[in-house]
């Protein structure tokens, strides 16, 4: 199926956070971006490998407007691994990667903020 595609995103964009997101978005930035290489890092590492087409098509894209970065998998049968269809059995890589930053993300922020990276 042409056009589809398989994205996780990482979002700054709790209410508790708005108004430090509005004083720092440079700071905020980072943490989001380091995020996002990581997640694509994971991915990559727990994509599913029959000719690499798929492992080669995670990309992060950083520094999107509203403190974001989006991770893609541009090929269109990445849906399909990532959860599974009939006859095929899920081989999840891009949710794993992104559940596996999840903590890391917060520490990463609270690092941001400390002036610590």
């Amino acid at each position: 199926m042409a056009g589809n595609r398989l994205t996780a995103r990482v979002n700054l964009n709790t209410a508790g956070l708005k108004a430090l997101q509005r004083q720092v978005p440079d700071l905020a930035q980072k943490a989001v971006d380091a995020t996002a290489l990581f997640i694509e890092s994971g991915a990559k590492e727990l994509s599913q490998v029959d000719t690499g087409r798929q492992r080669a098509s995670i990309a992060a894209t950083l520094g999107m407007p509203g403190t974001r970065a989006q991770v893609g998998v541009y090929v269109d049968y990445a849906i399909y691994n990532e959860f599974g269809s009939r006859g095929r059995p899920a081989r999840p890589f891009l949710f794993p990667a992104a559940e596996a930053e999840r903590q890391r993300f917060i520490e990463r922020l609270k690092a941001v903020f400390s002036g610590k990276l």
